[in-house]
Order: structure tokens, then sequence, then C-alpha cells
């Protein structure tokens, strides 16, 4: 269960499906007169006119060292192939980011530094690295085999509840709940991701939980975009009056 399958599964179920209004509720009138103003504040805002208002940060022009004449400086360069680039940006900002050709993970160039009997700077984001990974295994664990099973429930009992007051025929809003239950269900399956195979962790464009009220049609369709990231109102929302990149 990759985490943006649950996060969308888990937005599906809990968070209430907003109707598409041209003018959201604002009774005061408060929150368009404050976006209005804060909107006349700043008219026609780029990131370059954003960035060049904020205040000096005050860097230094150059390090004011040479990190060439540093002890053991020849090894490192010879280990790790720095061209004139390299030594260019090095003597620039005193340090300079390269892959060398190859890709590190955070224990590994450890593992090279050690292996080429190198000079090594521990950082303390390095030491921290081991700590973030032990999380992102825990909460992955957690994610499969402890939330994902829950919701499962939750949906399917919820989805249940709804199938048994739909009435003959449903009612619109019985439908329009079974579907988005449906939907949900299906994204916890796996559905709307990346096309493959489910064995491989793919999605092969089929219902994975067939709908309660004969609606596959409109869940593989809700799926799809899904799929495709589209937007329920492309390209801009209404908001305040105007069309707004939300």
């Amino acid at each position: 269960m990759s985490p943006r399958v649950l996060a969308l599964s888990a937005l599906a179920a809990l968070a209430p499906l907003p109707a598409v209004a041209d003018t959201p509720p604002d009774p005061t009138g408060f929150e368009a007169e404050a976006y209005g103003s804060l909107l006349g504040r700043f008219p026609d805002q780029t990131a370059e006119a954003f960035l060049a208002a904020l205040p000096d940060p005050g860097f230094l022009a150059d390090p004011g060292l040479d990190p060439a004449k540093a002890d053991h400086f020849t090894a490192i360069q010879q280990a790790f192939g720095l061209a004139e680039p390299h030594l260019a940006r090095l003597k620039q900002d005193g340090f300079v980011a390269f892959d060398g050709g190859q890709r590190y993970s955070m224990a590994s160039i450890y593992q090279h530094l050690y292996m080429k009997d190198l000079p090594v700077l521990v950082t303390t984001d390095s030491l921290l690295h081991a700590l973030h990974v032990s999380f992102d295994q825990v909460l992955m664990r957690l994610e499969s085999q402890v939330f994902t099973p829950i919701l499962r429930d939750v949906l399917m009992k919820a989805r249940d509840a709804v199938v048994a007051e739909a009435g003959s025929p449903p009612a619109p809003a019985a439908l329009d709940a079974e579907l988005y239950l449906t939907v949900a269900l299906n994204l916890l399956r796996g559905a709307g991701g990346p096309e493959g195979e489910p064995y491989f962790g793919g999605w092969n464009g089929k219902i994975q939980v067939v709908s309660a009220l004969g609606q596959d049609d409109a869940a593989l369709a809700v799926l799809m975009r899904v799929r495709a990231l589209e937007l329920e109102q492309a390209p801009a929302t209404s908001l305040y009056g105007g069309l707004r990149a939300v």
C-alpha cells in the first residue's frame, strides 16, 4: 500500500464531499474582503518579485579561504575526480556538490569514504538519517498492517449502511454516497494508481471492489480521473468571485 494511495483513500473516506458552487458560503463577506485586501496589496505577484522583496540575508561575498589548500585535499581531489568546474565552484562558495557519476545513499557514501581512507565530516543530518529511515519503515508497516484494514472495515460498514437505507429505486443521495465509498474502497486496493498489474504494485484499469448499487462504470470513470490527476474544475476553481488557482 503506497502512501499516495492510502492518503487518497483516507481523504475520500473521511472528508465530506463539497458541492461545486459558483460562490462559496461567506455570509459576513469577511473572507472575501480579507482575500481582496491581500490581493490588492500584491497585484500580479511573481516569484521573482516576492524574492526581491525579502530582506538581504547577509551572505558573504566569498568564503574567505581557499579549500584547495586544506590538508589532504589532493587525496580527495584524486578520489572523486574533481574537474576544473568543480574546483572553481569550490573556490567561489567554499563547497561543491556533485555526484561523481554515481548515486550514493547516506550509508554508502560513508562506506565509500571509509574504503578510500579519506577524511570525513560527520554531520547531524546524517546521524538523524537512521532515525528518519526507521520512522519511515514503522509508518509503512502501520499503514499497511494496521490503518488499512481498519479503514477498509469502516468504509465497508458505512457502505452497507447506505445500501440498507437506499430504497428501491435507490435515492439520488444514496447513489452519491455509495459511489463515494466505492471509489474509496477501490483506492485502498490500488485502483487509480500507475498502470500495471496489481501483483507488481500497479493498477490494471479494472474495478477492484464492485459497486453494491451497480455503479461500476461511474466509479471507474472517477478512478481514471484520479490516475490522470485530473482536477474537478481545471485549471482554476471558482473562489471569492473569480477563478483562482488552488
